[in-house]
């Protein structure tokens, strides 16, 4: 029996190093296959390729590396386990909820937490697990709109401030269509979110993936819709993101400030140093 269990423990670490390695070279090779057809109709290529193929290397390996990371991490997202990070925080001042993407749970935003929650300048700080996993954005919205509705009895505060990573930026935008929705949401920064859609989900699974294809009818459904016009929008993207391709596609202009993060990959956004900084900025200045 004790054999049999070190055998299972094995074969789920091995998985867990495994799918990482296969996740981020397929994205990345996606994402060049991309860039490269882009250059083909831009003319000779630039020189410098070496220094270029280096920089990439880092920015893949550093990928690869918080992706490991983040999977070995993932069944803490299963429990509230971040509870305890409001135990002497100031209720008094508008709560922050965090909403991670697409497949990811809670445990995505463990190493922002670490250093949002120094920040005395930020109130209570809430996570979710966004479900149905593979289910249609519209009925994880609905899911957020209730943790919106508890967060606030909770803290007696008429608006919380959201932020969300890749897929979860889709269903905030989503859930603020209505209005009343909106009135009770102050900011929103939105971290690597595909908001003009990302040709990586062609490689999906579930009804949320396919709604995230630029040619879906969801993306231009949701452009279409107006900005909430008493809550500001906040987009921290990256033009070497590895799930957002092609580059031209991490932007979005429609945002009141927009900030690009050079060399970090989809979900080393989630853990770099000046991102906490960016969103701490983002939601008291």
């Amino acid at each position: 029996m004790l054999s049999l269990l070190r055998a299972l423990l094995w074969v789920v670490v091995i998985m867990d190093l495994l799918w990482p390695v296969v996740l981020v070279t397929a994205s990345y090779g996606m994402r060049q296959y991309e860039v490269a057809n882009q250059a083909a109709t831009d003319g000779p290529r630039a020189p410098g390729r070496f220094k270029k193929w280096l920089k990439g290397a880092r920015i893949y390996f550093v990928e690869l590396g918080v992706t490991i990371f983040l999977s070995l991490i993932y069944p803490l997202g299963w429990f509230d386990c971040f509870r305890r990070i409001n135990r002497d925080r100031d209720k008094s001042k508008p709560p922050v909820l965090l909403v991670h993407g697409y497949s990811m749970n809670r445990s995505n935003w463990w190493p922002l937490l670490r250093r949002l929650r120094r920040s005395p300048e930020l109130g209570y700080l809430y996570t979710i697990n966004l479900r149905p996993m593979f289910g249609r954005i519209e009925r994880i919205a609905e899911r957020l709109g209730r943790k919106l509705d508890t967060i606030l009895a909770e803290t007696g505060q008429p608006q919380v401030n959201i932020v969300a990573h890749s897929m979860g930026g889709l269903v905030t935008r989503l859930l603020l269509v209505d209005p009343a929705r909106a009135a009770r949401v102050g900011r929103v920064v939105t971290i690597a979110t595909p908001h003009n859609g990302t040709r990586s989900a062609v490689a999906g699974a579930g009804a949320n993936t396919r709604q995230m294809k630029p040619v879906s009818l969801f993306i231009p459904g949701l452009n279409g819709q107006p900005l909430p016009a008493g809550v500001r929008f906040t987009h921290l993207f990256s033009p070497h993101d590895n799930i957002v391709i092609p580059p031209a596609l991490a932007d979005w202009e429609r945002a009141q400030t927009r900030h690009e993060l050079s060399g970090r990959g989809h979900l080393t956004l989630l853990v770099s140093p000046e991102t906490a900084q960016f969103v701490t900025r983002a939601l008291t200045e």
